[in-house]
Formats: C-alpha cells, structure tokens, sequence
C-alpha cells in the first residue's frame, strides 16, 4: 500500500493510461475555460507550498535574484558595457536601460522580460539616466 496520496495516484495512474489521458484532457480543458480560476488556484497552492516550504521559497528567492543579476550582465554586455553617454562601467548596479520611446515602456523591470527589445533602449549610468529624464520632463 502507498504511504501517501501521491504515491496512490502515481500508481493508479501508471495502471490506467487511458483514463490518465481523459484526465489530464479534461484539465486542460477546464484551465482554458477559466484562465482567472486557474491563476487564484496556481496563487492558492503557492501560498501553501511557502507556507510548508520556507527555507525552498529562501531558496528560489536566491535562484531569482541570481537569474536576475545574470541577465543584466548579458544585456549590459550586448549593449557595449558602458554608459553610452559619459563611458561609465565600473559598477553594474549603476548602468540601467533608458527606453528611446517612453510610450513602450510597460514597466521599470522591462529588461527581466523575454520580449525586451535592445535596440529600442539605451545603456545609461543612474547619472546621465537621471540628466535625460529631467530634460524630458523640463525640455
């Protein structure tokens, strides 16, 4: 006898193929149907897993935060590694992305996306970032 739930329905399932692939048909049915039910349930299940699981929700914090940094080094790097302004790069924390149209930006985190678009941005340091958006705002 399986010692839990997961155990009984892995074997269950590996028995009965069949009704396995009914299943799962049926699931992805439902997920298509209801896109907003299928976000609170993924958001519900989450919140018991970091509540069963801390010290994993530490780690895929750490998991994120590392992808995050080595996106920003590849992008800075395509980009030339340098303020395209002043040459400033010596701190990776101090270069970021200015968007050429304002009107495309969707968020101040657009560069962690996959759709982000180099060559609709510029490599600026916080400083020159800073000196264009004030001139923008007082032309």
């Amino acid at each position: 006898m399986p010692s839990n739930s997961y155990e009984y329905m892995k074997n269950y399932w590996g028995t009965h193929p069949e009704q396995y692939k009914k299943q799962k048909e049926r699931i992805k049915k439902w997920q298509n149907e209801h896109p907003e039910k299928r976000k609170e349930c993924q958001k519900k299940s989450m919140k018991k897993w970091i509540l069963k699981n801390p010290e994993q929700k530490r780690k895929m914090g750490e998991r994120v935060k590392l992808w995050q940094q080595n996106r920003k080094k590849l992008l800075v790097n395509l980009m030339g590694g340098k303020c395209e302004k002043c040459g400033y790069n010596k701190c990776l924390a101090a270069l970021g992305f200015h968007h050429k149209d304002p009107t495309k930006k969707e968020s101040s985190r657009d560069w962690q996306r996959k759709n982000f678009k180099i060559e609709e941005n510029r490599l600026l340091c916080a400083n020159c970032h800073m000196e264009e958006h004030h001139k923008i705002r007082n032309p």
